[in-house]
């Protein structure tokens, strides 16, 4: 079973288990998942979208799906937690950010 680790209801949703974790997010026509596995010791998950393309990373491992429909947007408060695990560290930015920054990050930390 897929537990919550990060989630605005009806807009997006970050979850896992002991095997993969997945990325959704509600667009006009429908959701949208990527799917990664769990990697030993330390995850470094991250979800973007720049009106193009959503990528969802794991460490510096990504997939992508294509996508220029809307994001649905909600009111709804975001959710952190339900996930067997430790939490380090979340961030929610209004911008994209590029790969490189998402490097430079992981490096960081």
């Amino acid at each position: 079973t897929l537990k919550n680790i990060i989630s605005k209801s009806g807009a997006y949703a970050i979850k896992g288990n002991q095997t993969i974790f997945t990325a959704t997010l509600r667009t006009t026509s429908g959701d949208k998942t990527l799917t990664l596995p769990v990697k030993p010791g330390w995850n470094y998950l991250v979800l973007t979208y720049d009106h193009t393309t959503i990528k969802f990373f794991n460490n510096l491992t990504n997939i992508s799906l294509l996508c220029n429909e809307n994001i649905i947007s909600t009111a709804n408060s975001v959710i952190f937690g339900g996930f067997r695990g430790i939490y380090d560290e979340f961030a929610i930015y209004k911008m994209h950010l590029g790969d490189d920054e998402i490097y430079d990050h992981y490096n960081k930390y």
